[in-house]
């Protein structure tokens, strides 16, 4: 499965690459340095430990439960080769279900088909097309199911692919005990490299330590577009949904694999706050992907348009995205709330730098807040310098995206929308500390 992955994504490279999208990357010449890295040194280490005790406990064998003299183990943990490091637990339960229902049901249909007749080969044939099709439709359109479905059609393939045979079989229960033994192996040697005191580029994170540093690129991501988008220096516009769409559902992806990681001491995952974080994220970038379609007057990509960056000039005057990206930071800085094992009640002292300011109200911050009066004070100085330079809407009934002061409406709009948003979230977050 994993070489599998890292052939798609290859080959998607060169697709793109081809069609004229997006150009490969150089290889660096500093290739040694990364491949000899600590972490890919972890990778290997761990694995190769992991596939060692799998020979050595199939050699040996144990009574007739495990038997002796047998790979299974060791080829299995082989193909579990991953260099995912999410939830272990939650790891190790998606192999289980994957390999252990893969035999079984391989083994269903071996029994049943699989008779040494014509007919039989042609059922044969037909199955395991329809069961790989099938289980790689999954893999590509279920995200959440990909890991299973991507063993279920490994395991049941190869259970399908035994010689024929006119006798009854008994159904063996070897490859699930094997299957059993070399997820267990895993487990213990994913959780050991989580919680030993190993070096920072040795130990490998957890989901939610990953879920934070996610979450602190999320808002680096939405700041590099505020500045882009309201920066009348810049005439072009940029698209980075897909990239700002794919770094958000990994984020959520680990926030839910976080939900399952064992914390023993550990206060419980802010499953709540992290959905909150993400809903907010996602809004403030719905609105951004409406001000650059806007920038460019309806054209996707397109440039800048002059109406445009007369606004934009207006609103960095009146420090509007200066202060957009001041709160965006204010939001990057406390995502450690993530990570903080003891909250902060409201009016006891932070451990951080961010106190709730005074003029915010209890609960989500109302139109009363001092962000919000600063917004309505700028939006109306706007206004004014837009009558004072004599723009004036043109003919009725044409497009916003051309009327000088309908734009300008739209744009406000969709700032003061986004400056709520962040305030209302930056409030949320500050009462969790």
């Amino acid at each position: 499965c994993a070489s599998s992955r890292t052939a798609t994504g290859t080959a998607d490279d060169f697709l793109r690459h081809f069609s004229g999208k997006q150009a490969l990357d150089p290889i660096p010449l500093h290739c040694l340095t990364v491949e000899m890295s600590l972490g890919h040194l972890s990778f290997v280490m761990r694995n190769f430990l992991a596939i060692q005790i799998g020979l050595a406990i199939g050699y040996h064998g144990y009574h007739y439960q495990v038997r002796a003299y047998d790979a299974g183990i060791a080829c299995t943990l082989a193909i579990l080769l991953t260099s995912f490091t999410g939830s272990a637990v939650s790891k190790a339960m998606m192999r289980l279900q994957g390999v252990v229902l893969g035999n079984i049901f391989g083994q269903l249909m071996y029994s049943t088909l699989a008779w040494c007749n014509v007919g039989s080969y042609i059922a044969v044939g037909a199955v395991t097309f329809a069961w790989v099709v099938g289980t790689m439709i999954t893999y590509f359109q279920v995200p959440q199911a990909a890991s299973v479905a991507c063993l279920l059609a490994a395991y049941g393939v190869t259970q399908l692919g035994h010689q024929c045979s006119d006798e009854w079989g008994k159904p063996s229960m070897a490859m699930i005990i094997d299957t059993c033994i070399a997820i267990s192996i895993g487990l213990i040697l994913d959780v050991g490299v989580t919680v030993l005191p190993l070096p920072d580029g040795m130990k490998v994170k957890s989901a939610s330590a990953q879920a934070i540093q996610n979450l602190t690129r999320l808002w680096e991501s939405l700041a590099e577009a505020v500045g882009s988008v309201l920066e009348p220096g810049d005439t072009a516009t940029r698209k980075h949904g897909l990239k700002f769409a794919k770094l958000l559902q990994t984020t959520k992806d680990l926030g839910r694999d976080a939900i399952q990681e064992v914390r023993c001491y550990r206060a419980p995952w802010k499953a709540d706050l992290m959905n909150d974080v993400a809903s907010a994220a996602s809004k403030v970038w719905a609105t951004l992907n409406m001000l650059e379609f806007t920038a460019s007057g309806g054209v996707e990509g397109g440039a800048k348009t002059d109406e445009f960056l007369r606004v934009a000039r207006l609103l960095n005057r009146h420090d509007v995205p200066q202060r957009l990206l001041a709160e965006i930071a204010d939001i990057s800085n406390t995502m450690d709330v993530f990570s903080r094992d003891k909250s902060v009640m409201i009016g006891e002292k932070s451990a951080g730098p961010h106190q709730i300011e005074k003029g915010m109200v209890k609960g989500r911050m109302g139109p009363t807040s001092t962000m919000s009066k600063m917004s309505m004070e700028s939006t109306a100085l706007v206004l004014q310098d837009l009558e004072a330079a004599g723009v004036q809407a043109v003919r009725e009934g044409a497009s916003c995206l051309t009327d000088p002061e309908c734009l300008a409406s739209a744009v406000l709009e969709g700032c003061l929308s986004i400056e709520q948003e962040l305030s209302s979230l930056h409030h949320r977050v500050l009462r969790e500390r």
